[in-house]
């Protein structure tokens, strides 16, 4: 896909919905250049849009991605699925179910540690959030005044996560062990929330 349409995608993959001046801003190109993007997308059923009438002034549009755009995201767990439905068949009983999950988190885990070098909480989180993000995540941290967050706004897990609650314990059990710090799920893809976020504990 075109850069700059990729970047449209991952804008509203972020917000939810944008209006053109918005995207433009974003983007920092003419809102007519946008629109002509816009245009493609909208003729490959990857966005939609909205007429928003307010009370004062012409009627806007507000942009946003349809069903379809999900696709364009990496999505692995037909491959997670697998890995646990064939290691289920071998074991039985929840203590093997949970054996399992933190066998998988730890191998996950050492792989993430192997490239995550910095040497406090911040830094490493934003060394993480790099790589979940390279594999298509779209994973940020952030600094509140509530504390240090990591969010992700692609879950490559989504369907399964939906039906077993148990894969998103796995990725908070990466996160801990790469980290050297607790977590905090405080929102859920898998439970209708627009993304997932953390709340990274400092020692």
């Amino acid at each position: 896909m075109q850069r700059s349409r990729q970047q449209i995608v991952e804008i509203l993959k972020r917000k939810g919905k944008a209006t053109l001046e918005e995207l433009a801003t974003q983007l920092g190109l003419a809102p007519i250049t946008v629109r002509a993007h816009l245009s493609v997308l909208e003729r490959d059923h990857l966005v939609t849009a909205e007429e928003v009438r307010g009370k004062v002034g012409r009627p806007f549009y507000v942009y946003s991605l349809t069903e379809s755009a999900n696709e364009l995201f990496p999505r692995n767990y037909d491959a997670l699925a697998t890995r646990i439905l064939d290691q289920l068949r071998l074991e039985n009983g929840s203590a093997g179910v949970a054996r399992l999950f933190h066998s998988v988190a730890d191998k996950v885990a050492d792989r993430y540690a192997a490239q995550v070098f910095g040497s406090d909480v911040q830094s490493r989180l934003a060394e993480l959030a790099k790589l979940l993000a390279a594999e298509g995540t779209l994973a940020e941290w952030e600094q509140t005044g509530e504390g240090l967050f990591l969010r992700s706004y692609n879950c490559p897990y989504y369907r399964v996560a939906r039906a077993h609650p148990e894969v998103c314990e796995l990725d908070r059990h990466v996160f801990r062990k790469v980290l050297g710090t607790e977590l905090v799920h405080v929102e859920r893809m898998a439970e209708g929330d627009k993304r997932c976020s953390y709340l990274v504990r400092q020692p």
